[in-house]
């Protein structure tokens, strides 16, 4: 069984042989067209035949073959339609190639179909791809790579009552070096990270190795004081005091770092104007009761650690039915309290032992 013949747009024709028997011996503007010729690439029932086989019986057909414009010109005017292979672009420099194209023209005067595209490479003839195949090429390959891609991720996939569907196992280890950079974001207010403070605590448990390092149930000393320095330095920071604004690619703080600081000081002072206006409230409210119970000096606000002396003469014992005065901690309303049950105490001058006046004069 004979081999296949690949398509005309994977095979390559290259016949030194034949170039050195052609003008110059090499690919030239009078060589081109007839080097082509001997490619599989030529159709022999083409115009550029019935020309050849035209020119061998006329005497001055040697000089045309061999001028290619000249040939050309011939082919355009002496056969208007049917297949044609002419010379689509020339060489400016060494380097460049040369250009053929096969065109098809229907009737006479009508639009010229480019069917086929041909360049060379050294001594080489190749056929240009058209557009149809490079699209499907293309396409080929894109959805080729989209089935590894659905195929991989199918592997992928997990999926668990607790955490929905997602692309990492339940079992993968988050704790290495990209986990760990991961949580290291960027804090609106803040000029440098707390990791690269060098006066915060660095923390021990970032040195340890992972089979040393503490578990989530145990309690490390590090990692407390850790935290405790994190919320002293950012405490005072939220996450929405300086919101992101814009679009993926383009995003920027709604906010500078000075004007979050001058609403967080704004803030603290509405705060303490308010607790001194509560304050200078309850002084007014004090002041006005004291007014009206006729008591203009100031009320203290601890009570006194000795006792209050009773009114009346020396050791004369309050009656049982007079009130009690007021002690400097009286209320706001100015109210007498109840008397108090009567303590028993020594009636000093009056003690038996010493001699009363009516004694003394016995």
């Amino acid at each position: 069984m004979p081999p296949a013949i690949p398509p005309l747009d994977e095979q390559v024709f290259e016949r030194p042989d034949i170039l050195s028997g052609l003008p110059g011996g090499n690919i030239n503007a009078d060589s081109i067209l007839w080097y082509f010729m001997n490619s599989p690439f030529y159709d022999p029932a083409s115009n550029n035949s019935a020309l050849f086989n035209q020119l061998r019986n006329d005497p001055n057909g040697m000089a045309i073959m061999q001028d290619r414009r000249a040939l050309e010109e011939r082919l355009r005017t002496g056969f208007p339609t049917g297949i044609s292979y002419v010379v689509a672009s020339e060489p400016s420099t060494p380097e460049e190639p040369w250009v053929i194209q096969r065109q098809f023209i229907a009737v006479k005067g009508g639009p010229v179909q480019v069917q086929g595209t041909y360049y060379t490479a050294g001594m080489k003839i190749l056929m240009a791809p058209s557009l149809l195949d490079i699209l499907r090429s293309r396409m080929l390959s894109v959805s080729t790579h989209m089935a590894e891609v659905f195929e991989t991720s199918k592997e992928l996939s997990h999926f668990a009552p607790a955490t929905n569907h997602s692309y990492l196992p339940a079992t993968y280890d988050t704790t290495g070096k990209a986990a760990t950079a991961s949580r290291i974001g960027s804090r609106i207010g803040s000029p440098t990270l707390a990791a690269t403070d060098p006066d915060a605590a660095p923390s021990q448990s970032q040195s340890q190795p992972p089979s040393q390092q503490p578990s989530g149930t145990a309690f490390s000393d590090a990692l407390f004081m850790s935290s405790m320095h994190l919320t002293s330095s950012y405490y005072h920071e939220f996450m929405d005091e300086n919101p992101l604004t814009g679009e993926p690619g383009a995003f920027v703080y709604n906010k500078t770092y000075d004007a979050v600081l001058a609403e967080q000081a704004q803030a603290r002072q509405k705060q303490e104007q308010k607790q001194q206006k509560h304050q200078q409230q309850i002084a007014d409210a004090v002041a006005a009761a004291n007014s009206a119970t006729g008591k203009m000096e100031p009320r203290s606000t601890t009570n006194s650690a000795a006792a209050t002396p009773r009114t009346g003469p020396v050791g004369t014992p309050v009656p049982a039915g007079v009130a009690e005065v007021h002690s400097r901690k009286g209320s706001a309303s100015g109210a007498s309290k109840p008397a108090k049950e009567k303590r028993r105490k020594s009636k000093g001058l009056g003690s038996p032992v010493t001699p009363t006046a009516g004694q003394a004069g016995l």
